[in-house]
């Protein structure tokens, strides 16, 4: 063991001349842990060090800017493989250091807090401890990832115990509101009982209240009782804002529409409603609020109020003090606002990652099969979005997945908006008339009307019709309009990656996803089908005809079997008739297929390949580097920044499917303004435990290229040779 560091006396609560930094950080993981256990001021400061050079360490794992200054100050390797190493190093002396000086925990940087933080794996136990620096952390930090670090951790403390150490009932609102999230999210038992007692404390504001209400109705409480604002006058409201202090409408609102839409409510409850939106941000519009808007605000007026706050948000640019706007339009804004929204993520993803972030997390607050579609886009976009945007998108899939009793894979394939349409088409019921909106085969509308007349667009408002079917009808129009072909353009793409990983469904399962949903029906005409057995042997194939019956390649009537599965056709499945034979009857219906299948060409590896366990065909080709990077990103793959901003591979990760691979190749520039040259290297796949047990892979070792399934060695060898067709040299 090292001799501790001297100190210049002992040390007691306040600090004082602390150990030489410098000394420290030229320490190993090891060494540093046992200073950890050294005297008190020596303890203390390892302790920092500690917690500052994991914080290093993650600088350098997540590539943030000058994480290289970081690394080198804090005195840990600049290589993202070897900072990995170190981490796992220095993860459970971390774990001690904050168990020992509890205190640290509020000095400790926002970007080092993640879900493997030692927070979150310290004993609820701790709580007592840690009570002064979770209220100091909460107090000051506006960063959602260590906030939410928080709460993961006083979720999984007793209910009781949280409320005892006066966390519930702090007199800072931050600090209260972030614990009573928390405890909202517990599932400890007990909690149902606390959050109907906190409820009755006077030290609880009526938006406090409301996020209590909130979860137990959520639960299946009765709540009435608990509920005065449900039916407050709206005198009585401008009596509880003014007990509750309502300040002025801050100036840079005054004047938006938003503010307008909300003036029949009077001033003073429009004051408080915005001065505590703003504070609580991006979370749900607070229950007050919504029973004083959808009270005391005529009925018509709620959608037009969604688009009031889409409006105000789009004029302030989205800026971060502006996100509490956000929870208007998921509350009121419907998939209307949702197709603008996803406008904005695109055009904010490169340089605006903040604001992009914010808008993300509305869409899985918004909740809508739309919008949780359009989440699940992002969270599959390969190299579109940056990997922030990326795992932000996954993580709303997995709270609305959890939300719904369903895994994730689950939830993305119920995922397709019907967006008001059924087999019969869009039925829009106006009082004393009905129309009829059908889709034509080029997905363009027609409105069909109760005389015969056949028009393009929407019909106007006739006197004797009732104004607010109309909007509504003219909405939902509107809706099916814009959003048809990106939907399902963003839902056959989705197709191709069930393609490469050769995924299948039930007969019955399948029927429901795809020949009775009334949006995707009409896109699978093209689509050709693989009919498999209950063991995954093939016995034909098919397609989906304009009428719903299903043909085979010759145009005869095929009748599916209960126990069949179906999957999705490729061409090394069948013989090279059949493929011929598809080809005629897709080119004399013309029909286009939406995503490679027909096209693609029958690849196996060769006999010398065969036991092989990646893919080196095609290593040593050259080719322009712009060449590589577009086919690649094309093909949904993200290049990982290696040392010194080289990119040296491009990875895909099919994450719900348990399949992931990655295109070595000698490294290049991330940003580059002269053309340079680059030489393939080795496609190297890896495959998870769920995957190789749908597919009777060993469970353990690297399955050879003769032992994968025929169509993901097909894929994966297609993805190399699209690469070698780039090529210009031999």
């Amino acid at each position: 063991m090292l001799p501790p560091i001297p100190v210049s006396g002992p040390i007691p609560d306040a600090p004082s001349p602390e150990p030489e930094r410098t000394a420290l950080s030229r320490l190993s993981a090891v060494q540093l842990g046992e200073q950890l256990r050294g005297e008190a001021a020596v303890s203390r400061v390892a302790a920092r060090t500690l917690l500052g050079r994991l914080e290093a360490v993650h600088a350098v794992l997540t590539g943030v800017e000058d994480a290289a200054l970081a690394a080198r100050t804090a005195g840990v390797p600049e290589s993202r493989e070897e900072a990995g190493a170190e981490r796992e190093r220095l993860r459970p002396l971390a774990l001690e250091a904050l168990t020992r000086h509890p205190e640290l925990l509020a000095q400790t940087t926002s970007t080092y807090f993640r879900d493997s933080s030692p927070l979150a794996a310290l004993p609820a136990e701790f709580l007592p401890a840690l009570v002064p620096a979770i209220r100091a952390l909460l107090a000051t930090t506006q960063a959602l990832e260590p906030v939410r670090t928080v709460q993961t951790f006083l979720a999984r403390a007793a209910p009781r115990q949280v409320v005892e150490a006066g966390l519930a009932t702090d007199a800072s609102p931050r600090v209260r509101r972030a614990v009573l999230q928390a405890l909202c999210r517990s599932r400890m038992e007990g909690a149902v009982e606390v959050l109907r007692q906190l409820c009755t404390r006077p030290e609880l504001t009526a938006v406090d209240r409301g996020l209590l209400l909130d979860r137990l109705e959520a639960l299946g409480e009765d709540v009435s009782l608990l509920d005065p604002e449900r039916t407050l006058p709206l005198e009585a409201w401008a009596e509880l804002a003014r007990s509750e202090g309502a300040n002025a409408v801050p100036k840079d609102l005054r004047g938006l529409p938003l503010v307008t839409a909300l003036a029949p409510l009077g001033e003073l409850p429009v004051r408080w409603l915005l001065t505590q939106a703003r504070e609580l941000g991006e979370e749900r519009l607070p229950r007050p609020f919504r029973h004083l808007l959808e009270r005391h605000l005529p009925p018509q007026a709620l959608p037009a109020l969604g688009q009031h706050a889409l409006e105000s948000w789009l004029s302030v640019k989205g800026k971060t003090g502006a996100a509490w706007m956000l929870s208007l339009i998921a509350e009121y804004g419907g998939d209307e606002a949702v197709t603008t929204i996803c406008r904005q993520i695109d055009a904010w993803r490169r340089h605006q990652k903040p604001k992009a972030n914010t808008a993300i997390r509305a869409l899985g607050r918004i909740g809508t099969v739309f919008a949780l579609s359009q989440l699940e886009r992002i969270a599959s976009a390969g190299g579109r979005y940056t990997e922030s945007l990326v795992q932000n998108a996954r993580e709303g899939l997995a709270e609305a997945a959890a939300a719904r009793g369903l895994t994730p894979e689950q939830l993305r394939e119920e995922l397709v908006p019907d967006l008001g349409l059924t087999l019969a088409g869009l039925v829009v019921d106006m009082g004393p008339r009905r129309l009829r909106v059908k889709v034509r085969a080029d997905l363009s509308l027609e409105v069909h009307h109760e005389g015969g007349r056949v028009t393009q667009s929407f019909p106007a408002l006739r006197k004797d019709e009732d104004p607010v079917k109309h909007a509504e009808g003219k909405q939902r129009f509107d809706v099916l309009r814009k959003n048809l072909q990106p939907v399902l353009k963003a839902q056959l793409a989705r197709l191709e990656e069930v393609l490469f990983v050769q995924d299948d469904y039930t007969l019955e399962r399948w029927q429901r996803l795809f020949l009775r949903h009334p949006v995707l029906r009409l896109g699978i005409q093209p689509v050709l089908w693989t009919r498999l057995t209950p063991t995954g042997e093939v016995v034909g194939s098919f397609r989906v005809a304009e009428d719903g019956t299903l043909v085979d390649a010759q145009n005869a009537e095929v009748r599916l079997h209960l126990s069949e599965r179906v999957g999705i056709w490729h061409p090394v499945l069948e013989d090279a008739r059949t493929h011929a034979l598809w080809g005629e009857h897709l080119a004399d219906y013309r029909l286009v297929q939406p995503f490679r299948q027909l096209q693609r060409e029958v690849l196996r590896p060769t006999d010398a390949e065969r036991g092989a366990t990646a893919i080196t065909r095609f290593q040593g080709v050259s080719l322009w580097a712009s060449r590589l990077r577009n086919t690649l990103e094309r093909l949904g793959c993200r290049a990982p920044v290696g040392d010194n901003g080289m990119l040296h591979e491009h990875v895909r990760a099919l994450t719900n499917h348990g399949v992931a691979f990655r295109v070595l190749h000698s490294p290049i520039q991330r940003q580059f303004e002269l053309e340079e040259r680059v030489e393939l290297g080795q496609l190297e796949y890896t495959l998870e435990p769920q995957y190789r047990q749908r597919h009777g892979l060993a469970q353990e070792g690297q399955p050879t290229l003769g032992e994968l399934p025929p169509v993901l060695c097909a894929c994966l060898l297609d993805v190399m040779r699209s690469l070698a067709l780039q090529a210009d040299t031999p």
